[in-house]
Order: structure tokens, then sequence, then C-alpha cells
């Protein structure tokens, strides 16, 4: 009876009380994808799809009521995209028992930007807390790749030969736009000063200079520390 009796109190006091500062340093992981953004090569087309990736950083809060406060956090954190493996087949007209096979794999985008949120919590329980707000993104770093295995195929004996395999590498940021802004939503829950955090975030703003709408679209889950200031 008095474990739940302190288990109880330690819930209804889960969140900070009014006026009060807490920091809460995060890590978790990062689920992205890019909207619009599919691959098409020659009569082959390619979903863009979910690719994991990391976050870290920190939030500061302010209480201002016993149900509303408000975050401001500065993070970094891996987007992107990534398709799935495919293979194109080529028939050459002067021999056409041999097929020239090209096999695409590992094709990926890592976009890491610097994460600004500016989030408005409400707790409809003790501890848990639904949260909306603005984001800003600062773009750090890019780079895609992908890696092409070349091979030809006698179609009448099965026999594949191998043409070797090059990796493909673009570390440039020319043709990406370099701020971002999103709105993030989702919900919070803290007991004894830890800090589960779930979010989605919807891109409001082209990820690419040129004519794509791709936008960036993706998930963070993270937990943390809460220390009260």
């Amino acid at each position: 009876m008095i474990a739940v009796l302190l288990m109880t109190v330690t819930a209804m006091n889960a969140q900070s009380d009014p006026g009060t500062f807490s920091l809460t340093p995060k890590v978790g992981v990062s689920i992205a994808n890019l909207s619009d953004n599919d691959l098409v090569v020659g009569d082959i087309s390619l979903k863009s799809k979910y690719k994991a990736g990391f976050i870290v950083g920190a939030e500061g809060e302010y209480q201002i009521t016993d149900f509303i406060s408000a975050t401001l956090g500065a993070y970094y954190a891996t987007l992107g995209n990534r398709y799935d493996d495919y293979e194109k087949k080529t028939e050459n007209a002067s021999t056409p028992n041999i097929q020239s096979l090209e096999d695409y794999h590992n094709n990926y985008t890592i976009l890491g930007y610097v994460l600004v949120p500016v989030m408005a919590k409400v707790y409809v329980a003790p501890g848990l807390a639904l949260q909306a707000g603005l984001q800003a993104g600062f773009l750090t770093n890019a780079r895609s790749e992908y890696k092409l295995a070349t091979a030809t195929l006698n179609t009448q004996t099965g026999e594949r030969t191998s043409g070797g395999t090059t990796k493909y590498k673009d570390t440039s940021k020319d043709g990406y736009k370099t701020t971002d802004f999103s709105i993030p939503f989702g919900l919070t829950y803290e007991y004894a000063k830890v800090v589960i955090d779930a979010r989605y975030n919807l891109g409001l703003t082209k990820v690419y200079k040129n004519a794509l709408d791709s936008k960036n679209r993706f998930f963070t889950f993270t937990v943390g520390y809460k220390f009260d200031l």
C-alpha cells in the first residue's frame, strides 16, 4: 500500500510547478522520408521509403500553469530517404541471348539538420501532455549515394558474369535549400523525471531548389531526463 501511494504521489507531481524552468537533454531515433520524391529509371518507378536515423539535443521548458507549458529546443537530426534495390535489364540486339544487367542497391540520402522547435504543451493527465508548435531547420550536411553492380547474363545457359561494383557518392549541398520549416505535433510522458517524447513533423517548405515539390516528413522518438533549474 505504501509503494502504491508513493507511485501515485510521484505521478501526480510529474510536471514541474508553475513558474519554474527545466532542462531535458534527449536522444533518440528519427524515421524520415521525402514526399513526392519517387525515382524513375527507364520504365521503373521506385517509391521513396522511410529511412532510420538519429536525433540528439536538449529542450528547455517553462511551466506556465499546472496544465500548460512552453518549450524551446535545439537538436541535431539526420533525415532523408531511401529506395529499394532494383535491377535493370537491357537486351542486346546483336547477341539476343545475352542480357546486360545493372543492379542498383544501397540507394539513400542523408540530410543533417539543426532543428529548433518552439512548442506548446497541454497536460491532459499527470505527466501526459499533448504538444504542437513550429520548427525551423537549418541544413548542415547532405549525402546521397548508391552502388551499381554490372553483370551479363546468358539466358540460354543461365551463366552470369560479374562486371564489378562501383560506388557513387555526392556530398554537395548546392541542390538543397538551407532552411526548412515544419509543424511538429505529438505527445510526451514524464515519470520520475524520465521524459518519453513522440512527434510527427509535417514539412511546410520544399527541400530542393529545383522544381521538385518534395518536403520533409519524419517521426522522432526520444527519451530524456528532466533537470529542474
